[in-house]
């Protein structure tokens, strides 16, 4: 003890308290820094997935490729099966990809996102569908006011014959649709001449909401005549809003109930696979 006080006492307190002391006050702000920085990302990580959460709950919107004029360009073919991405591009230039599993036949569609539990069932002709919930085990019917006027071929490009897209070789195809409100929506299609002229892209021309969708792994298939109906057993809601207003109760539901309120969800594709 006495060597310690001895060390102590030869030593410049001043300047030795002083870098200890900024030493201590850096670590403590590093410390701080690093809880702040956990505390925010999970904060914004939780605020993220709630928004995430709500929006496939309160606004299960059916895909634009789907109910728009572009379902058009899928239709009147052989029954196939596809999978599909579809880029967008929101309001803040940021690139929204949406993946999943589309069925065809006819004048029909049906649209399995991968994410969330929503199904889209599509007529294009009739111009109204159904929204499925494999959580609910519920369906509810939707349909949309416009309708196609007029579609027209302004410019068909052959191209090298090595061009290929998604795999196939074909050529391009740019078409104009016209809707019973005044508008007219621009399409650029590539049309795989190993499928019969099937179109495995489809992309906006300077539209102002524009995507792009890519077909892959096209399929023809043969479908149960069920496939692109509402399945037996499903409960019927009068309309979507009031789907998500039923599904958001039972989420919010406490989570300590005895009972299982969403049951045991039947997958909705799994008798509309292609045989």
């Amino acid at each position: 003890m006495a060597a310690a006080r001895v060390t102590l006492q030869t030593m410049k307190p001043g300047i030795h308290f002083s870098r200890l002391e900024v030493r201590l006050n850096c670590l403590l702000f590093l410390a701080l820094s690093a809880i702040a920085a956990m505390f925010i990302t999970g904060c914004a990580g939780h605020r993220e997935s709630r928004q995430k959460f709500t929006e496939e709950i309160v606004a299960p919107r059916p895909p634009a490729f789907l109910v728009g004029p572009a379902s058009v360009l899928l239709t009147n073919t052989s029954a196939f099966s596809a999978r599909v991405t579809v880029d967008t591009v929101s309001t803040n230039a940021k690139v929204h990809e949406l993946t999943g599993q589309l069925l065809g036949e006819g004048t029909h569609l049906l649209f399995a996102p991968t994410r969330g539990d929503r199904t889209f069932i599509w007529d294009t002709a009739a111009r109204n569908g159904y929204i499925l919930s494999e959580a609910l085990q519920g369906y509810a019917p939707f349909s949309s006011p416009s309708q196609i006027t007029k579609i027209t071929t302004t410019a068909e490009t052959a191209g090298p014959g090595s061009d290929r897209v998604n795999g196939h070789p074909g050529h391009e195809v740019e078409m104009s649709i016209a809707m019973n409100d005044g508008s007219t929506i621009r399409f650029s299609i590539w049309r795989a001449s190993d499928l019969n002229d099937f179109p495995v892209r489809i992309k906006t021309i300077g539209a102002e909401k524009p995507f792009e969708l890519n077909l892959l792994n096209v399929q023809p298939a043969k479908f149960p005549e069920s496939t692109f109906a509402p399945p037996d057993g499903f409960t019927k809601y009068s309309n979507p809003e009031v789907m998500a207003s039923e599904l958001m109760a039972r989420h919010a539901k406490p989570k300590n109930t005895e009972s299982t309120y969403f049951g045991e969800p039947q997958p909705i594709l799994k008798n509309s696979m292609p045989h």
